[in-house]
Formats: structure tokens, sequence, C-alpha cells
């Protein structure tokens, strides 16, 4: 798992399978910024997230029933506020919106089964928002 914005960079496997999870706030490839500052509000803007999907599950074989993803994200380190359900499994991107610029994200993501079975959480990684 990897995220770009030129900060940290971590290398990780998804219970299900290998994965990459990309966060983007400013100027990174592939990564979509988007920054307002609405009167009277705090400034705002998106990360972008972006993963492989798995080939294959923890035993080897390939993977037939995923149904999806689903993203983990907080300020504060393994503690997830906020979690976004990706019911699409060919989707491997996916722009969070609404992240308060200045602010540090900690970010994971597990594979989820048609079955409603959910992969062991990546490892965290983080991004500052600017």
């Amino acid at each position: 798992m990897q995220i770009a914005n030129g900060r940290r960079a971590a290398s990780a496997l998804l219970a299900l399978a290998a994965s990459q999870l990309t966060a983007c706030n400013g100027g990174g490839s592939g990564g979509t910024t988007s920054a307002s500052v609405p009167t009277g509000s705090s400034a705002v803007a998106s990360a972008t997230v972006s993963w492989a999907a798995p080939t294959q599950d923890t035993n080897g074989s390939p993977v037939s029933e995923l149904s999806g993803y689903r993203i983990y994200y907080g300020t504060t380190s393994h503690q997830y506020s906020t979690t976004i359900d990706v019911p699409n499994p060919a989707l491997v991107t996916y722009v969070v919106e609404a992240l308060t610029v200045g602010v540090t994200y900690y970010f994971a993501v597990a594979a989820v089964s048609a079955g409603g079975a959910e992969s062991a959480l990546s490892p965290e990684v983080t991004a500052t928002i600017s």
C-alpha cells in the first residue's frame, strides 16, 4: 500500500490480496484535488484514494466473490471515525470529499466479499491535506 503525498510511502498486503491505496492532495500522479474557501467556513479539499483490485485470496485461490471495498479514515491514528462503502469491485478510485486543509488524515482500506466478510485492514497511511 502506498500513499503519495510527498510525505510517506509504505508497502502492505490486504488480507484478501495485494492492494494499493493512494491519497493525493495536490499534483500527485492520478490524484485530483479541489479546494475552495466558502465565506465564513474553513478551507476544504479532497483526497483521491485508489488501489489495485485483488486477484488472489489469502489461500492463493483466485478471488471470485469480491463485492467491493470499505475505506476507513479519521484524524486520529487507528481510530477511524468515518467509513465509505465502495460497492463496485471494478471501481478502484474514490474521491473523499470535504477534508479540512491543514489536517492530517489516517486511511486504511479493506476488501469486502459478496457474503459481507471483510478482510483485515491494510496498514495505516497518512496524508496531510494542503
